[in-house]
């Protein structure tokens, strides 16, 4: 499994609300510019939408009490390398 093509896809849906509505209502269009197996391919698409936008609301929650009274923009205009751990994506795949 390449975990930094996976872990690319989980962050970007992470951070961006509108990529992450489109990985779940239109997968493929949302996985055609990442470099991913077909087994990664379905691992994404079979994501329970209702956890993972319940994790990407804890997360944004965080971020927002980490940073309150912080100046500077919390949302990049374009989205920032990020990279998950092999552990993290195979507990969010279910592995």
């Amino acid at each position: 499994m390449s975990y930094e093509a996976v872990s690319e896809v989980i962050a970007h849906a992470m951070l961006d609300e509108e990529y992450r509505k489109q990985l779940f209502t239109d997968p493929e269009a949302a996985l055609a510019d990442y470099a991913l197996t077909d087994e990664e391919r379905e691992s994404l698409k079979a994501l329970d939408s209702d956890v993972f936008n319940q994790l990407a609301v804890e997360l944004e929650e965080r971020i927002s009490k980490a940073s309150a009274g912080l100046t500077f923009p919390l949302r990049p205009s374009k989205p920032v390398p990020f990279r998950m751990l092999p552990r993290d994506i195979n507990r969010l795949l279910g592995g």
